[in-house]
């Protein structure tokens, strides 16, 4: 992210640390929505709470996220999956206000964190994840790369930006980015859980 929109979020960056330092950790999405709404998780509230209502349902103990910016989702998950044990979050860049704060917050709940500032898209991955969250480049080719690192690593994906024109009248529709998940679906098998939101969808991958 650019000056520019470093300039434009940093009151919301500021204001989200303050929830991660406090520690608070709330345990319904009710209670947590307000401290992430609008920019801080980049969600309509729909996509948001579809994704906390599929975590709250399931023993969740490791998440890789793809994408990360202010951090508003990674906190959310980290507040939805009750059994966490490990999180890994890749994202482009380093957001001081934030990620510095996020190891902290993650330790004081005893879950592993591991915060990089790499490019998702070349990331030598190890290791299996119960769900992985690919929200990081919005085109094709990006997502193409992010899905085939992760799509023997974890038994459930998830994907953010998943909407279309003709289905969705979402401002942030990225056409190549639905047909590659679509291919990916068809190719792999993956079967389509949880109740859909705005613009996000999860598979079950098979992947023992």
């Amino acid at each position: 992210m650019g000056s520019k929109g470093r300039f434009k979020y940093a009151k919301q960056w500021e204001q989200f640390a303050k929830v991660l330092k406090s520690g608070i950790r709330p345990t319904t999405f009710e209670a947590a929505w307000p401290y992430v709404s609008d920019k801080v998780s980049g969600m309509y509230e729909s996509e948001a709470k579809a994704i906390w209502n599929f975590l709250a349902s399931r023993p969740i103990k490791s998440i890789v996220e793809v994408g990360r910016n202010l951090g508003g989702t990674l906190w959310l998950m980290g507040c939805a999956s009750k059994e966490l044990k490990e999180v890994l979050s890749i994202d482009i860049e380093w957001y001081n206000t934030t990620d510095d704060v996020f190891p902290d917050w993650f330790a004081l709940h005893n879950i592993h964190s591991d915060l990089r500032a790499e490019d998702s898209t070349t990331f030598k991955a190890s290791g299996m994840y119960d769900f992985a969250f690919i929200d990081g480049l919005h085109t094709g080719p990006g997502v193409k790369a992010d899905l085939e690192i992760w799509k023997d690593r974890c038994h459930y994906i998830g994907f953010h930006d998943y909407a279309n024109r003709k289905t969705n009248k979402h401002k942030r529709c990225f056409q190549d980015v639905v047909d590659e998940i679509t291919k990916a679906k068809d190719k792999y098998g993956w079967k389509q859980i949880g109740e859909r939101g705005r613009s996000e969808i999860i598979f079950e991958t098979g992947v023992e």
